[in-house]
């Protein structure tokens, strides 16, 4: 396991924020491992970038990975 997970284990909770993500690719694969490490549900992932036109469709993209991922 890597850094995060450790953190989020020792705190309970945490807040990743990843800045620049434009499409998403970068939170969207920290929450599948989070997810598989059955961290996720104690995870807050804040995600931004500039371009509102790029975060707009990795908003939408990302809402229907989350909702999978806590389905299981």
């Amino acid at each position: 396991d890597g850094h995060l997970a450790e953190i989020v284990r020792s705190r309970g909770r945490c807040r990743v924020w990843s800045a620049a993500c434009s499409t998403g690719e970068e939170p969207i694969t920290l929450a599948m491992l989070l997810a598989e490490r059955g961290l996720l549900e104690r995870t807050e992932l804040v995600a931004t970038d500039l371009s509102e036109t790029a975060t707009g469709g990795a908003s939408a993209t990302a809402a229907g990975v989350e909702r999978d991922m806590r389905r299981g």
